[in-house]
């Protein structure tokens, strides 16, 4: 790592710096003053979130349920165990899994009629598509759901890496809640510019001493006195130091309002300029920005928030954990108390010895011999079974109108999630509680997912409106498994474009639906019903079932060279002699076969039962 370091050169080192040093983005913001102001706000809103908020034992509490983390140790004997019954985890999991199964659509409209205005705004969704609508954005939205259940809000970044590929790219991921310090008197907007109510957001971000000191050349000598080291040993340089990222906004002695970025350490103010993913130039017809204002790289996600502040007030985890302890609780005496149901044997001293009673086996067909002394004519007196109780009824009536509470508060049912119900709940019953689960997962898809992906393909024009100057190239493999690419630079990106989201999950629904029941009424091609059930390979699939249906005709030959199944060549030629011989039968004329193996007696049977052999006239018949 150190050689490494030594050995790169003032340029690579200049482009690596996250701070982008032309003269527009300079910031003339004395560091003390900088400190000052935005300083005194970032320690306000940490003291609001720990101490009023509790906002740190709050995530601790949910994610320690999450786990399963239920209980201490220190609560059992050797012989007790700890009863889990996670629902807290099954639920959660499940519900986001509901919420990120499809990734909404992103779709790009021009306020031109001009053709090629709309062909340019075609050739850009189709380059969103390939570059977000993927596995990449699938598992941020899933991880970014389970953030919001359990840290009360999700964040996505948007940054620019130089050293991306070839000439840089974008790149958008998953910050974790507790590296970030929200503006606690800022709300969750209407619109869904999840930022723009918030005077800061600052990070704290983790790196070695060596990357940070990459980044910030002119900092080093005051950093390393902060840090009370000297000369920066290889040990030194590798260890990882935090530092804090703020992006802010500052108003200017006139009062006008500036996206600004700095980074410090305790109280050194590393870097600053007005935030590089804005272009600052007035006048170029050149570049141009997509938003309409400067904005801070982040995204949130939140679903159960009453404007109060930026966090959610409360989740579904949140509010079955009381739920879960007393289902663990239950559970726990059930389980104690079914120990104790096996019949407990006692014997008298004085009528068999203690060794002779512990050589007892359960052996059904065993008997005990017992001395008189002591018995009388009461055998009791000396030996008998104490049977045991059996938990009574109410505990398990109670935990499972427990389990079915936290089912509701999560809106997954049994039905939902593909258990087998009860056989006494009717069918008309079951699909009522699936579309209720289902209606909660739409919502937090509309509110939620929705919003998220508008923002991150918003970003994503941006991004490209300020940095791909030169081309950039993506692909991805298509429905139909070929595959799929697009190049995109700045000079394709017209102005008067606008970004919207289509398609929710209950129009998913309703359309694969309307698809089934049309084909089952043969209404519809077998095309149009895969593209509209949304299956992969929907061409492929097409084929193959026209092949499948009309198999007949060759014997499926078609269709096993269409699947990829091959047949030996012996078994071909024997198929291909039964089916001339057939065509002699037809003609009037006697086959004489050469070789009759099971391919072709298998061809020929099925020509004996089909109905074009009925359909022959008698006289062939008794050939």
């Amino acid at each position: 790592m150190e050689e490494q370091i030594e050995t790169k050169t003032e340029d690579e080192i200049r482009k690596e710096e996250i701070t982008v040093h032309e003269p527009e983005l300079t910031l003339d913001i004395d560091d003390k003053e900088l400190l000052q102001v935005i300083g005194s706000k970032i320690k306000a809103s940490e003291s609001y979130f720990k101490d009023k908020l509790k906002i740190n034992k709050r995530r601790e509490r949910n994610e320690k349920f999450w786990r399963g983390d239920h209980w201490k140790e220190s609560e059992f004997e050797d012989w007790q165990i700890p009863y889990k019954d996670n629902l807290i985890w099954r639920n959660t999991e499940h519900r986001t899994a509901m919420a990120s199964s499809r990734i909404p659509d992103l779709i790009i409209t021009s306020n031109s009629d001009m053709p090629e205005d709309k062909e340019a705004a075609r050739e850009l969704e189709n380059w969103l598509d390939i570059r977000l609508i993927n596995e990449q954005t699938k598992r941020l939205t899933r991880n970014s759901l389970r953030d919001n259940h359990l840290k009360f809000i999700g964040i996505t970044k948007f940054r620019y890496d130089p050293n991306l590929g070839e000439d840089g790219d974008f790149v958008y991921e998953r910050v974790k809640p507790d590296y970030v310090i929200l503006d606690h008197t800022a709300t969750i907007p209407e619109d869904g510019f999840t930022a723009d109510n918030m005077e800061f957001i600052a990070e704290w971000i983790e790196e070695p001493l060596s990357v940070v000191v990459s980044k910030f050349p002119d900092k080093k000598d005051e950093l390393f006195k902060e840090l009370g080291i000297v000369l920066g040993t290889t040990r030194q340089m590798a260890s990882k130091i935090k530092y804090l990222e703020v992006w802010a906004t500052h108003y200017d002695k006139e009062g006008k309002p500036q996206e600004i970025v700095f980074w410090k350490y305790g109280g050194l103010i590393l870097g600053k300029s007005k935030t590089p993913y804005w272009e600052w130039r007035e006048g170029d017809d050149v570049y141009k920005n997509f938003f309409d204002r400067p904005r801070k790289p982040y995204i949130f996600w939140s679903y159960q928030n009453s404007g109060n502040g930026p966090l959610d007030d409360t989740t579904a985890v949140e509010q079955a954990i009381e739920l879960q302890r007393t289902i663990n609780k239950r559970g726990r005496q059930i389980t104690e108390l079914s120990d104790k149901v096996i019949p407990k044997e006692v014997a008298s001293g004085a009528a068999i010895t203690k060794e002779q009673f512990e050589r007892k086996s359960n052996d059904p067909e065993e008997g005990l011999w017992l001395n008189e002394a002591g018995v009388g004519d009461d055998i009791r007196k000396a030996f008998m079974v104490i049977p045991g109780v059996a938990p009574p009824s109410i505990l398990f009536t109670d935990i499972e109108g427990n389990r079915r509470e936290i089912d509701s508060l999560f809106s997954t049912h049994k039905t939902t999630r593909g258990d087998v119900e009860s056989k006494s709940e009717s069918g008309v019953a079951r699909q009522i509680t699936r579309e209720g689960d289902l209606s909660i997962s739409d919502d937090i898809v509309n509110l939620t997912v929705e919003r998220a992906i508008y923002e991150i393909g918003s970003w994503a024009i941006q991004m490209m409106k300020i940095f791909y100057q030169k081309p950039h190239y993506v692909k991805k493999m298509g429905k139909d498994g070929e595959l799929v690419a697009a190049t995109m630079i700045q000079d394709k990106i017209k102005d008067g474009i606008a970004i919207g989201v289509k398609a929710s999950t209950s129009d998913k629904r309703e359309a694969k639906a309307e698809a089934m029941e049309m084909a089952a009424r043969k209404a519809i091609d077998p095309l149009t019903m895969f593209e509209d059930m949304d299956v992969p390979n929907p061409k492929q699939k097409t084929k193959r079932l026209i092949t499948f249906l009309t198999g007949e005709a060759d014997m499926y030959a078609r269709y096993l060279q269409e699947v990829g199944i091959e047949i030996g060549k012996e078994s071909e030629e024997s198929q291909s002699a039964a089916s001339n011989d057939i065509k002699k039968l037809i003609a009037g004329e006697m086959p004489e076969p050469q070789t009759v193996d099971e391919a072709y007696v298998e061809v020929i049977t099925k020509y004996i039962n089909s109905p074009e052999f009925e359909q022959q006239p008698l006289s062939l018949i008794h050939i």
